[in-house]
């Protein structure tokens, strides 16, 4: 899917050939329309079954009061999108979004919006991510210390030249930090991707607080290495 930029396509909705539009609350957006389908990964399973779960816990779960404060949180929280055009998340996804990292990071679940907004932030050099086949390790360096817990997300091994980094991601493991830059994140034998060595990679990396507080992504390509 690809958002678009138009004063001429800002409120175009349906499908002209092979492309659809529509708009969502990133904005406007065209993508290739799509018969659809019944991917069973064990990735794709576990988060269509994250999403219904959280989904139902904040309609049936929450109270009235909990769910005032994400939404009033999701108002506070500043969020850009690819085109650098600012948006605004409702308070159920900002609670998915805490929630389904948390549990993915085995960490309790937040049923009260964090009380500050202030955001998590890491931050990396480029070309600091290297896996470690011996090991099944990845290790990213920052440039700033964090703490919380790192989550890491891995692409599909691509070839000497690749450069994409669109790629689909698949959930790889996660490890708590105290204060640290040099971010070791061990694999968590869960449907990961098996890479050889001097085979490229994606990776995205994303921390979470016990609070629900989520930091931004980094998304960076690195090397397999023995």
């Amino acid at each position: 899917m690809a958002l678009i930029k138009s004063s001429l396509l800002s409120d175009i909705r349906g499908s002209i050939g092979g492309t659809t539009y529509s708009r969502n609350r990133g904005g406007s957006y065209a993508r290739n329309r799509t018969v659809p389908i019944n991917p069973v990964s064990q990735s794709q399973v576990r988060a269509r079954s994250s999403l219904s779960y959280w989904s139902d816990y904040w309609s049936n779960t929450l109270t009235s009061t909990q769910r005032a404060s994400w939404n009033a949180y999701a108002e506070t929280v500043n969020a850009i999108n690819v085109l650098g055009e600012a948006i605004t998340y409702t308070g159920q996804q900002m609670f998915i979004r805490s929630n389904t990292l948390l549990q993915l990071a085995t960490l309790s679940a937040v049923t009260t919006a964090p009380l500050s907004n202030v955001q998590v932030a890491i931050a990396a050099n480029p070309q600091t991510v290297v896996h470690d086949v011996s090991d099944e390790e990845m290790r990213i360096t920052l440039s700033q210390a964090f703490t919380g817990t790192m989550l890491a997300f891995s692409g599909p091994p691509q070839s000497d030249g690749a450069l994409s980094v669109k790629v689909p991601f698949r959930f790889y493991g996660f490890v708590v930090c105290s204060a640290v830059t040099q971010v070791d994140v061990p694999s968590a034998g869960l449907d990961n991707r098996v890479y050889s060595v001097g085979q490229n990679m994606t990776v995205r990396f994303v921390g979470v607080t016990s609070l629900g507080l989520v930091s931004n992504e980094i998304i960076m390509r690195g090397v397999a290495q023995a």
